[in-house]
């Protein structure tokens, strides 16, 4: 997690949501938390969890440092350290450790620690970055997987999402394969809409599931993440429902 050295994690929290996060407005704060996903779920499901997520967001909001205390800078980061950092790697993290330990070198407290100590403004310039660039500079030599794609690792947090951006552009084997994969999955997917589990389910949006995917295999839509997202949680969810 280089991230935390760069000041590179949550930046439209800490850009647009600051203002948010001062006023402690829970509804506004969820705009900078939230990632849009295909809406595979119906409205009553879909309310329950906003109102459990309300409630998470006060319960963190509470147990966090005071903004004005700390700065936004440093609260952003402290959220990801508390929040995001477990929740989205601990899990690979387990899976890695029974292949061979591994070791995050930049998540150790002592490491965060003193970065935290760091002006927030000295994070968000890399200075730390630069200065062990120009000192290794065989570190330059080593690209970044990122965004689908391979990026310089000597790049910035901004030029890196230019660069990805520009890169997806002219990458469309990924896209080929995803294509090739649905074909191959069709007759599961469309079978599933006969099965008990599917037609009782109380979570699934049905009617919006069924017209999406007997569309994009009709060829009257392209929404290959629609298709991936519900395939994905549909298989998740039949293995341990």
């Amino acid at each position: 997690k280089g991230e935390y050295l760069r000041r590179g994690l949550s930046n439209r929290l800490a850009v647009l949501g600051k203002q948010a996060l001062l006023d402690k407005n829970i509804t506004n704060i969820k705009k900078y938390l939230q990632l849009p996903k295909p809406k595979i779920f119906n409205k009553d499901v879909v309310k329950k969890w906003e109102n459990i997520q309300n409630e998470q967001i006060n319960n963190l909001i509470t147990s966090m440092p005071d903004v004005n205390e700390i700065g936004i800078h440093n609260w952003v980061d402290i959220y990801n350290i508390r929040y995001r950092t477990a929740n989205n790697n601990y899990p690979l993290q387990i899976r890695l450790d029974k292949i061979i330990p591994n070791l995050m070198p930049f998540i150790q407290p002592k490491v965060l620690n003193e970065v935290l100590n760091l002006p927030s403004a000295f994070r968000t310039k890399e200075l730390v970055n630069r200065k062990m660039l120009n000192g290794f500079p065989r570190l330059k030599l080593f690209p970044l997987a990122r965004y689908n794609t391979i990026i310089p690792f000597q790049y910035n947090k901004y030029t890196s999402v230019i660069w990805g951006k520009i890169m997806r552009n002219f990458l469309k084997e990924s896209s080929k394969n995803t294509e090739i994969f649905l074909e191959l999955n069709k007759d599961y997917l469309l079978s599933r809409f006969s099965d008990s589990n599917f037609i009782n389910s109380a979570l699934y949006n049905k009617k919006l599931i069924k017209d999406t995917v007997k569309g994009y295999y009709k060829g009257k839509n392209k929404n290959v993440d629609f298709l991936l997202w519900w395939m994905t949680f549909d298989q998740w969810h039949q293995l341990f429902h």
